[in-house]
């Protein structure tokens, strides 16, 4: 581990132990260089404090013991950091996983929701998923970067969908989004509002006061049209790109 590393993951420690979520993706990694076979969760850590390193000079500066998260699998991998930042691993050499079993860690989890958020595909990547990952990892049954089947994928992506929805149900979230837009575009007259929504072609329509005054300032006597600000509400990586338009 990397000097830089470790003393990033110091400013965190509390007493003896790491804060929770800072460091065990970092030596999952690690682990898996050596074992790609198992999924593993820690059973516990910790970290030397100094006047324990002063009374053992060989104890260890950081250590802890993680156990495979495969029900019917007894693999446990035990790590130990020394005073150089060398971590070293000891293993069983034994691994049993049942094909059916399906585990991945929350970072991983949240990594693909932002993949998919952007436009990614959900079968498609678990078809170049699958195609990374080494065959004998697939045999030993570890399916954590894929998943057992492209459904997998599919559920995490309508996951990051929901992510910043107000209900799961499409048409709720609008109608709550129209309510939270008359609270948050407030003025002295007319409030904001949802005025259409379209599928296809995707697009959403609605009403701030300055629009409408422009729309009944205008309209009577000249044509009032949308103009292409060229302003680009989102990136995706699909075919659909949303931009934003104003009435003039």
């Amino acid at each position: 581990m990397s000097f830089s590393v470790w003393k990033k993951l110091s400013n965190s420690q509390r007493n003896r132990c790491l804060q929770k979520g800072s460091w065990e993706h970092i030596v999952s990694e690690g682990i898996k260089r050596y074992n790609p076979y198992c999924v593993y969760m820690f059973r516990w850590h910790r970290v030397s404090v100094a006047r324990i390193r002063a009374r053992q000079k060989c104890a260890p500066l950081f250590s802890g013991e993680a156990e495979c998260k495969f029900k019917d699998c007894k693999n446990i991998c035990k790590f130990s950091m020394n005073q150089n930042n060398r971590v070293h691993l000891k293993m069983n050499s034994t691994v049993k996983h049942r094909m059916s079993e399906n585990h991945s860690r929350g970072e991983t989890r949240e990594k693909l929701k932002t993949i998919f958020k952007e436009g990614q595909k959900p079968y498609k990547h678990f078809l170049q998923r699958m195609k990374d990952t080494a065959k004998d990892v697939k045999i030993a049954g570890n399916f954590s970067n894929t998943g057992n089947t492209p459904r997998t994928f599919q559920q995490i992506s309508s996951e990051s969908r929901y992510k910043n929805k107000l209900d799961k149900s499409e048409f709720e979230s609008l109608v709550k989004l129209s309510s939270q837009m008359e609270t948050e575009i407030t003025s002295k007259h007319s409030p904001g509002f949802i005025q259409h929504v379209s599928i296809l072609p995707p697009y959403i329509m609605y009403w701030t006061e300055t629009g409408i005054r422009i729309w009944h300032d205008l309209a009577k006597s000249s044509v009032v049209h949308w103009d292409a600000t060229g302003g680009l509400l989102s990136r995706r990586n699909d075919q659909y790109k949303f931009y934003y338009y104003e009435l003039a």
